[in-house]
């Protein structure tokens, strides 16, 4: 991966031709006691390096070129380190980036973040669309995993949750594997598989995270969303106020279900899924022409202080 800042002015003309523009924008959050600040940059990187090889096998890139790091995210989980950034910086931020990009011939480009709060992945999508509206073809291709998340039924990734040995774990997992959002299972695995060096081998001993309880009131207006017809928005709901249940925590753990159990094969399986899903997003985007994925979590987006993935 080559940044193009550190390239001479001379080296910019024609760079973009035959390569998308990698854009990391992802925030300095704490991850629990395991994960590095930088987690979800790390994530995003190993998975842009696979999907670059990918996109150069099947002639939609040549070189592995990204722009100078935007290292931060709307409404990331509190804990030591995280850094916070408002709506309004944050958008700034990335107008100016809009603005300049299409004067480096910048024609196509891959938002890579793998931070899931509902305002953070919706201010990339206003950044999508001021690209779009310059010339830029662009997309932010986690927005597919996090519909499959929040579409999440037990089952759906039996074959990455295979590994763990014991049979009464793996069933607990799969259940509550649409709710491990963050530094949990799915999360240590991946890193364990895309950044190993980073992750402290003390996850191997960490408690589970605890039961979290949605407030009686909640859950009503969740049933209340279902009966009148709206499922998705009722799931919307459930993943808003468990997310801020988990905040409420008390000793708050900074990740969600079951870190102890991650393993990198788990994460490679992981790994290969969401590749699949990026691939056909950025090819359905930069080939077919259609429209990026869109954002989830549109009823929700608007509640500030929703923690992020």
């Amino acid at each position: 991966m080559e940044f193009y800042d550190e390239f001479p002015e001379s080296r910019l003309a024609g760079l973009f031709a035959e390569s998308p523009l990698f854009i990391f924008v992802n925030p300095t959050e704490y991850h629990g006691p395991h994960l590095p600040l930088a987690n979800d940059y790390l994530i995003s990187r190993g998975l842009a390096e696979r999907l670059f090889q990918r996109l150069k096998k099947a002639g939609l890139a040549e070189q592995f070129i990204a722009a100078p790091l935007v290292n931060l995210g709307l409404d990331p989980t509190p804990g030591p380190g995280t850094i916070t950034t408002t709506p309004r910086q944050f958008d700034s931020h990335l107008d100016q980036i809009a603005e300049k990009l299409p004067g480096l011939g910048v024609k196509r480009a891959i938002v890579m973040t793998f931070h899931g709060a509902p305002r953070h992945n919706h201010a990339l999508q206003r950044f999508i669309k001021k690209l779009g509206a310059v010339g830029i073809q662009a997309l932010n291709p986690m927005n597919t995993i996090l519909k499959r998340l929040l579409e999440y039924r037990p089952g759906d990734y039996a074959e990455a949750i295979a590994p763990v040995k014991d049979a009464s774990v793996r069933e607990e997992i799969s259940k509550n594997l649409g709710s491990d959002y963050h530094g949990g299972f799915f999360e240590t695995s991946l890193t364990l598989a895309l950044a190993p060096a980073s992750v402290d081998p003390a996850h191997k001993h960490l408690p589970d995270c605890p039961a979290i309880e949605i407030p009686a009131w909640q859950r009503a207006a969740i049933q209340g969303m279902r009966s009148v017809g709206q499922p998705m928005a009722a799931r919307e709901l459930f993943f808003a106020a468990e997310a801020l249940a988990w905040l409420k925590l008390d000793p708050f753990p900074g990740y969600t279900g079951k870190p102890r159990f991650a393993n990198a094969k788990s994460g490679e399986l992981f790994v290969a899924r969401i590749l699949d899903e990026y691939e056909a997003a950025v090819h359905a985007v930069f080939v077919d022409g259609m429209n990026p994925p869109e954002p989830v979590m549109g009823v929700t987006e608007l509640i500030a202080g929703v923690v992020g993935v």
